[in-house]
């Protein structure tokens, strides 16, 4: 009888080992993931004051950028590049003189590594097709962008006309799926608020695009347009102040 306890506590030491040995394991392999959850929810207020339009300092968006590397530091998730992408991107609108490889190469960097986890990103490929178009002009790379972010996010009211702003020069010389995908925005903008985007075909120089499409769907709408259109040409000769541009 003594025997078998004696052979009995060995087991039930080593069973304990290895549960505790599991326990610090679990511990270990969570410990990034908490950590940056932390770093995160540090500066969540600022982020959702960025996305509801509020004004930020330019120390909330340092500390908005700084909270997103660290968390990046600690456990790499796609929203979190994204973001950092964001907190970037607006503060290098607010300098006087951009530099590319100082201001927006590093915007590039995580919005790109940000999507390269997380590609259902509507408004962070619009993003990247903003930063492309000040970085190179490439519109036909531009072009590709705005089909990712209509892809991932059709519809999306917020983004709707920031993105026709972007799309539409491409319809001067693209046939493919953009073409089709943008004329659906342009039909959903044109239901939303007329007078947007009027303003996003007169700014692009694709008139004649939104009127094509009215004749085929909405032919009730063709007078309207046309008067909207010459309204439009009217207040053109008056300089008008700079409007500003958001990147959300």
């Amino acid at each position: 009888m003594p025997i078998a306890v004696r052979t009995r506590r060995p087991r039930r030491m080593a069973y304990a080992c290895g549960v505790a040995a599991a326990g610090i394991l679990l511990v270990a392999m969570a410990a990034p993931r908490l950590c940056a959850g932390v770093a995160v929810l540090s500066a969540d207020p600022v982020l959702r004051q960025v996305l509801d339009r509020q004004p930020v300092s330019d120390l909330e968006l340092e500390r908005l950028a700084e909270s997103r590397r660290e968390a990046l530091s600690w456990h790499a998730v796609g929203r979190t590049g994204t973001d950092l992408g964001l907190a970037l991107l607006l503060r290098a609108e607010r300098k006087p003189v951009l530099l590319i490889d100082r201001d927006l190469d590093p915007v590039r960097e995580a919005i790109v590594d940000g999507l390269a986890r997380a590609p259902a990103a509507p408004h962070a490929w619009l993003r990247l097709a903003t930063v492309e178009r000040a970085i190179a002009g490439d519109t036909a790379k531009v072009a590709r962008l705005v089909e990712m972010s209509i892809l991932t996010g059709p519809g999306e009211r917020e983004i709707l006309f920031p993105r026709l702003l972007l799309g539409l020069p491409a319809l001067r010389r693209d046939e493919g799926r953009l073409h089709e995908l943008l004329l659906v925005e342009l039909d959903w903008a044109w239901r939303a608020d007329r007078s947007r985007t009027v303003d996003a075909v007169w700014a692009t120089g694709t008139e004649e695009v939104l009127q094509s499409l009215l004749r085929q769907r909405h032919p009730q709408d063709v007078g309207l347009l046309e008067r909207m259109l010459a309204l439009q040409g009217s207040a053109s000769a008056i300089p008008a102040s700079p409007k500003k541009h958001h990147s959300l």
